[in-house]
This record gives C-alpha cells, structure tokens and sequence, in this order.
C-alpha cells in the first residue's frame, strides 16, 4: 500500500502546481538536501497584478479549507485524504479560470517540459539499473519496451479528468503490481532478488510523503 500511494504522488504532483502561490513554494518546502523542492508554477506566466491578487485569494481560502480538513477528527484517514485531493482539484480549477488560453497554453508547456526531465532522469536510472543487475542486450530490450508501455499507460492515467482519487489509486496499485511480475519474468531470480532489495532501499531513501498529504496530495 506504501508503495503505491509514493506512485500516486508522482502521478498527481504535476496537477498540484496549481496549487502554489505565485513566486513562493508552500510553507515547508525543503530548499535543501533532503528537501523537497517544488518549482514555480507561475514564474514564466507573466500575470497581472490583478491576476496575482486573486490567485493569492483563491490560495487563502484554499489553505484555510485545508485546514479545517486536517482539524476534522471524525473522519477516517481515506476519508481526510479523499476531501483533499477533491478540494486540491477544485482548487486548480478555479486557479486555471484566473489565468487567460494563452498563458494556460503557457503552462500546458511547462508540465511537457517537466514530464521530459522526469523521462531524462528515468532514463539515467534505468541505465544505472542495467549496469548495476548486468542486464543482457536482450534483457535491456524488453524493460525498455515494458517501460515505455509503462509510460504511456501513466501518462494516460494523469490525463484523465473523469476518474476520483480512489479509482486512479488503484490503477496505479494494479500497474505497480504488473511491472513487478513483468521484471519478475525478464531477469534472473538473482537478478529480481537484486532488483527488489534496491527498490527497498530506494523506498526508504526516496519518499518525502508528509508534505504532500499535508497539501491533499495523496
């Protein structure tokens, strides 16, 4: 289950840059190593002052109902989980009214130029994998045709606009599952014992999950 709500945080973290303030990460944001640095969403967007004023608005109101959230006592945590992620989306549309086609265009453009580094830095992973399990020639054919496929179906997934928090969680859950079988049959038992101790270990390494639920992330 931890597993897959680390996947949900990269599936919706583009979504949540709407949700920033213009000019400033969200209150806690590490700067440094270990960190979690967010870049800023509106820097490029060249908004009016008008335009600020009321993104600043539309922010207050949504950190005040983020908190009523968080202080709800009587509720379960999927419960609290689920009025977040809804208010975040409520949240980034009315964020998207503010601002004019072109500069949504604008920000269309920068989620590409992002979802690219993300497959620039996947793409250095992967290669560091190879290297570090010996994978074959072959071995490193099929991974990158799973992992490409893998892609697709994500990115799918992210541009859905007709599914809840819930239904994309269990998505993600069922195509982490299948990329485990799919590495499970391409490399060796040594190998996949391998693989699977360095995805612990990134797990323990990698996931900074406190902030994004604090924001209705995940």
């Amino acid at each position: 289950m931890k597993k897959s709500l680390i996947l949900f945080v990269a599936l919706i973290s583009t979504a949540f840059l709407f949700a920033q303030p213009p000019g400033k990460g969200y209150k806690g944001q590490g700067q440094g190593k270990g960190g979690m640095r967010q870049e800023q969403p509106f820097k490029d967007l060249n908004l009016t002052d008008e335009q600020q004023a009321k993104i600043k608005e539309l922010n207050a109101g949504f950190r005040a109902e983020m908190q009523k959230i968080r202080e709800n006592e009587n509720q379960t945590v999927k419960a609290q989980r689920d009025a977040m992620y809804k208010l975040g989306q409520q949240h980034k549309a009315q964020v998207k009214q503010v601002l004019t086609p072109e500069q949504q265009q604008k920000m269309v453009s920068i989620r590409e130029e992002k979802r690219k580094e993300m497959e620039q830095r996947q793409g250095k992973q992967f290669d560091k994998m190879a290297e570090q399990l010996k994978l074959s020639d072959t071995q490193k054919t099929q991974l990158t045709q799973q992992r490409e496929k893998n892609r697709e179906s994500m990115q799918a997934l992210i541009q859905s606009e007709s599914m809840d928090r819930s239904t994309k969680q269990a998505k993600v859950k069922a195509m982490q599952e299948q990329h485990k079988k799919d590495m499970e049959k391409v490399l060796t038992k040594e190998q996949f014992k391998q693989w699977e101790e360095m995805q612990k270990n990134r797990m323990q390494k990698g996931p900074k999950m406190q902030g994004m639920r604090k924001h209705g992330v995940v």
